[in-house]
């Protein structure tokens, strides 16, 4: 197991979900009331970084914004991140 990833346990009190310790307590802060969904926009804008907790350092990647023809009446945007250096031949999602 990863020593950067933690439990989530379920209500049977057995572990079902490794999370990253940064998601994880993002999920415990927000497990409880006031909800972000209650907060408003001004007040949720505040409080969601406040419930991520620290900043991680910056992934040394570039990134670029794509765009992709999805059907004759549209385009859809999206991010491509890669390292900034690879070591070695990229995994391929298909």
């Amino acid at each position: 197991m990863n020593p950067h990833s933690a439990r989530v346990t379920g209500g049977s009190g057995r572990s079902s979900t490794v999370l990253d310790p940064a998601v994880q307590r993002l999920v415990d802060a927000s497990a409880g009331p006031p909800y972000l969904h209650q907060l408003g926009p001004v007040d949720g804008r505040q409080a969601l970084p406040e419930m991520q907790g620290q900043a991680c350092d910056d992934f040394d990647v570039d990134a670029e914004s794509r765009l992709a023809a999805v059907s004759p009446s549209g385009l859809v945007g999206f991010w491509l991140f890669r390292p900034t250096r690879p070591t070695s031949p990229l995994p391929v999602v298909a």
